[in-house]
């Protein structure tokens, strides 16, 4: 089972990369409509979410409560003005924090597997570790399609063929 949650994260992040190749800065900030993101937003909360999930995991934290913030679910618009962190280091941060979080499934014991997860984003209360990193596979894979779409709007055409 644990070869097959990684590849899955390991398709997710290669996938993410495709997406990605050919966005600047620039196109990273533009803003679609008025309830939506931006690209530059959505590469803060997938890494936001790979170093919440490596904490889960027994990992440290890379991020700061602050930094986090700025990228969780439900937060403020992003000013795309008040940016200082250039998108291709962003990007390193979004690779970095997804190879984490592999190397820290690869060595988490199936033993845990069902250990009661410290949180559940679908506010299920018998959430495990294996369930949530389930849960979070696909959210990793649905804010990845949305970078797709995301590029479309920014002028930059599908990434994956």
């Amino acid at each position: 089972m644990k070869e097959h949650l990684i590849g899955q994260y390991q398709t997710i992040a290669m996938a993410t990369r495709m997406n990605l190749e050919g966005v600047d800065h620039t196109a990273s900030l533009v803003q679609t409509h008025s309830s939506g993101n931006c690209i530059y937003w959505l590469v803060g909360h997938l890494t936001a979410v790979y170093d919440d999930m490596a904490a889960a995991l027994g990992r440290p934290r890379v991020w700061s409560d602050e930094k986090r913030q700025d990228f969780a679910r439900g937060s403020a618009r992003l000013d795309t003005g008040a940016v200082t962190m250039p998108f291709a280091e962003l990007v390193a941060e979004l690779e970095s924090a997804s190879t984490r979080l592999v190397e820290a499934i690869a060595e988490l014991p199936e033993s845990r597997y069902d250990e009661k997860a410290p949180t559940s984003p679908t506010k299920n209360p018998d959430e495990t570790l294996l369930s949530l990193l389930f849960v979070t596979a696909f959210h990793q894979g649905y804010h990845c399609g949305q970078i797709a779409v995301q590029r479309h709007a920014a002028g930059l055409g599908g990434a994956i063929a």
